[in-house]
């Protein structure tokens, strides 16, 4: 015990003497202890449906939820299977996008179009500089 004691991090020197006395050991931990974080791993046939709803325009939050991973997990899936990622995809369609809305679409149906919200069909035309139209009924 006198060679732990000189060689060692008080800490260890003092939680060794309390395990030996026997303190604390009936009474649970002074902080909450984490479970181990399980990993959930899609199969191909998860895989295969998540990135058909995704390409239908389900939300990542949605589609976490659905197959029980995170966020982040779903966006990486998605990744590897190529599908194109929707985070800046009217900037990067907005010849696309400025057409069909010349053409008549409603943000909408455009927001629907590229699986995103209307409010970033928008927000992405005001940006560029496209003239809106005036709402309906006013």
């Amino acid at each position: 015990m006198e060679l732990l004691g000189r060689n060692s991090k008080r800490n260890n020197v003092t939680r060794l003497r309390a395990i030996l006395a026997g303190h604390g050991r009936d009474r649970p931990p002074a902080r909450a202890t984490r479970s181990p974080q399980r990993q959930r791993r899609l199969d191909d046939q998860e895989r295969t449906q998540l990135l058909a709803s995704y390409n239908e325009g389900v939300m990542i939050s949605d589609l976490a939820e659905m197959f029980g991973i995170s966020q982040s997990a779903a966006l990486a899936n998605l990744a590897r299977l190529g599908a194109e990622p929707r985070r800046g995809i009217v900037q990067r369609r907005l010849e696309e996008a400025r057409s069909l809305y010349a053409q008549g679409w409603s943000l909408s149906r455009l927001g629907r179009h590229f699986g995103v919200n209307p409010a970033t069909v928008r927000y992405t035309f005001v940006k560029a500089g496209v003239r809106m139209r005036p709402r309906p009924g006013r």
